[in-house]
């Protein structure tokens, strides 16, 4: 029952995983962070940032020199975290996978008892 909660929120979750449920463990295949994921991330981020500042000046919370000021730092901080990943991914990469599985106990009143983590590494 409560691997069932656990795979729907997974699946929900947007994260881009997909649980394999055999009714007693979810197993999840987490593919490498490569260097083009990592910098997918940061532009992300960086881009929800962009927009934190944007609805600040429309709100009148953070003037439009500010704003500008705080884009034009974050581009720096981003260009050098870009750098460091590529300088971190120079060696040829290999394709790995991490698997991990979610064994858990239920208690009908407390909710969860104890919940595990495993996690395996396959080259």
């Amino acid at each position: 029952m409560f691997l069932n909660a656990i795979e729907k929120a997974i699946v929900t979750s947007d994260l881009g995983v997909t649980p394999n449920n055999d009714g007693e463990v979810i197993r999840l295949i987490l593919p490498q962070l490569t260097s083009e994921r990592r910098k997918v991330a940061l532009r992300n981020i960086r881009r929800d940032a962009i927009k934190c500042y944007e609805k600040l000046e429309k709100e009148k919370k953070l003037s439009e020199d500010n704003a500008k000021d705080l884009s034009s730092d974050l581009q720096k901080v981003t260009d050098e975290y870009m750098k460091k990943i590529d300088s971190l991914y120079k060696q040829e990469e290999k394709p790995r996978e991490h698997i991990f599985s979610v064994r858990g106990a239920w208690n009908n009143e407390f909710g969860f008892s104890f919940l595990f983590f495993s996690g395996s590494f396959y080259a």
